[in-house]
């Protein structure tokens, strides 16, 4: 599986993201790294309740496509930064 695209936020001892793709499913580190390992599981919990609950996973919007997403905009624009997150 691949990834999603995750908006990042914050700073040293307190970042955080959230996924466009994903509604509701956020994480947050006190390190980038810490952050990383935490988006990896909340995604993985997150894919599993909707599949659970017959779902299907929504295909990952591009980089281009999120920039036309309000939310996304608004975010870029406070300082936070786009990176994708696989989901393994």
């Amino acid at each position: 599986m691949g990834g999603y695209i995750a908006v990042v936020d914050g700073g040293p001892g307190s970042y955080g993201s959230w996924f466009p793709d994903l509604p509701g499913c956020t994480a947050m580190g006190q390190t980038i790294e810490t952050l990383a390992v935490n988006a990896r599981e909340a995604m993985r919990d997150w894919a599993s309740v909707l599949t659970e609950q017959g779902g299907v996973l929504p295909r990952p919007s591009s980089p281009e496509g999120l920039r036309q997403n309000v939310d996304v905009v608004e975010a870029l624009q406070a300082g936070a930064h786009l990176t994708e997150i696989a989901m393994v």
